[in-house]
């Protein structure tokens, strides 16, 4: 039986349920990406910024002399520069130290050159005070999700202009002005806690509805007692993996399996009992039909159905054999078998002729496990031509 090449795609093992990230994991991806957003359009209202300081200026006639417009211009660019090197092409667990080292040091940028311009225009504090809000609020919602680094953003820019604010205006104004930007803060505190519950169940929600549609997905192809494959499963595969040969031309064979005697297995020990016979039969077909492709299914009642593609007749026998062979060492008792104390089964083979469809492929295979039925059972049969 020659092996496949091609990649994995219906195996026992492909259908059962992968393994999706924890409730930690997955809010580990989820704030990564959002922070990696937050620099994206950080990004983009800092050049929105500069753009509508320079109008400001030239519409007002103040004049920009080449170095204002270096040391306002330069160090944002710069930023904007690096952060989209270090906050997007970084590996998943590095994106955090980048993105949160980039809006830091965007705060700090930012902060620096309102110094710079309330030095130059004391007269314009309040402007600048209303640009270090807008500075604020976007941080808060950059970093929400981080409570610590948004609480030190924020609580910088308050304690930043409050300095000013009490550094240029007299004592009772400053201080009025401070408590304003205090309660500003403790809003801001406030909002983000709301903001970051509310992210914080949108999360679990969708990790919930994830695991859910997963386990949807594995019920409707999976049969529920033995793990296999369902009919369902099978059939679909089945068409796949004709118009793969019929391309190919590569062979493709079937073998459909009958537990020996079954009905008399379950009258004479019971269902649970036979529910434990189908479980150990089925445990044994999906170690025996093990390459990526070969698809082990529960066919209906006590039949089963492995379908082989790129296997010619000749393989096919060689794992019908294998299969009685493996059968006979588990030796599950069979107190009522007309054949063998133990567990038998029936097996029918078919290999897919060009044109064939998939009932056609199924019913000589079905025929074929009827001859066995008929004579002696516990063994294969299948159509040399």
């Amino acid at each position: 039986m020659p092996e496949s090449s091609e990649p994995a795609f219906t195996q026992l093992k492909s259908i059962k349920t992968h393994s999706l990230p924890s409730f930690s994991q997955q809010m580990r991806i989820e704030v990564d990406s959002y922070l990696v957003q937050s620099c994206r359009w950080l990004t983009m209202l800092s050049c929105l910024l500069i753009v509508v300081f320079l109008a400001f200026r030239v519409l007002n006639q103040q004049g920009l002399s080449v170095l204002q417009v270096t040391m306002v211009v330069t160090p944002l660019l710069a930023l904007m520069g690096i952060s989209t090197y270090l906050a997007l092409n970084y590996p998943q667990f590095k994106r955090r130290f980048y993105t949160v080292t980039y809006m830091v040091c965007l705060a700090i940028c930012w902060s620096g050159w309102v110094s710079l311009g309330i030095v130059n225009s004391p007269e314009l504090l309040s402007s600048y005070e209303s640009l270090v809000n807008i500075l604020g609020l976007a941080f808060v919602i950059a970093l929400f999700p981080l409570r610590s680094w948004c609480l030190i953003v924020v609580l910088g820019f308050v304690v930043f202009i409050s300095f000013w604010r009490i550094y240029l205006l007299p004592a009772d104004f400053a201080l009025i002005s401070t408590t304003k930007l205090i309660c500003f803060f403790i809003v801001i505190v406030t909002g983000q806690i709301v903001a970051n519950g509310w992210f914080i169940r949108a999360v679990k929600k969708d990790a919930e509805n994830k695991r859910l549609l997963q386990k949807l997905a594995h019920q409707a192809q999976t049969d529920a007692l033995t793990e296999l494959a369902n009919r369902g499963c099978f059939d679909n595969t089945l068409t796949t993996e004709i118009a793969n040969s019929q391309r190919t031309q590569k062979p493709l064979c079937i073998i459909l399996l009958d537990v020996d005697f079954f009905k008399k297995l379950n009258d004479s020990l019971g269902h649970q009992k036979g529910d434990k016979c189908l479980i150990e039969i089925a445990k044994m077909l999906a170690g025996v039909a093990n390459r990526p492709r070969d698809l082990c299914a529960r066919y209906g009642g006590e039949e089963f159905i492995l379908l082989l593609p790129e296997t010619d007749l000749a393989g096919a026998i060689i794992v019908a054999e294998k299969i009685k062979k493996r059968l006979s060492e588990l030796a599950i008792p069979h107190p009522d078998s007309n054949v063998s104390q133990f567990v038998t089964v029936s097996q029918g083979i078919a290999q897919f002729k060009s044109g064939m469809t998939e009932d056609e492929l199924c019913h000589v295979a079905d025929e074929n496990l009827y001859k066995v039925k008929q004579s002696t059972r516990n063994h294969f049969a299948f159509n040399e031509s």
